[in-house]
């Protein structure tokens, strides 16, 4: 794909987004009129321990909805520069 406007060309682009991981994907939930917020997995931390069933408790949420992109440990963090250590202290989607 090709396009051009003010002498700019985009020759390409990609995108990993919630419920896509592709750019085709992208269109086909757009399309489809689809959410993909979900609840926040098991493997990106423990809620327990901030839930609280009444909204506005402070240090607490009532909900765990979230977009969340597919495969957010598959990070090159030498390829960025960035040690072992400091990636696994940075959230998984500001990394990527």
């Amino acid at each position: 794909m090709s396009l051009r406007a003010n002498n700019t060309v985009i020759t390409g682009y990609a995108a990993r987004l919630p419920g896509a991981g592709t750019v085709d994907a992208f269109w086909t939930l757009l399309d489809d009129g689809l959410c993909s917020v979900s609840e926040i997995r098991p493997d990106r931390f423990d809620t327990r321990g901030f839930h609280h069933p009444r909204p506005g408790t402070s240090g607490r949420s009532f909900t765990f909805a979230a977009g969340q992109i597919d495969d957010v440990w598959g990070f090159d963090a030498g390829f960025f520069g960035i040690s072992p250590r400091e990636a696994v202290q940075i959230d998984p989607q500001q990394r990527l």
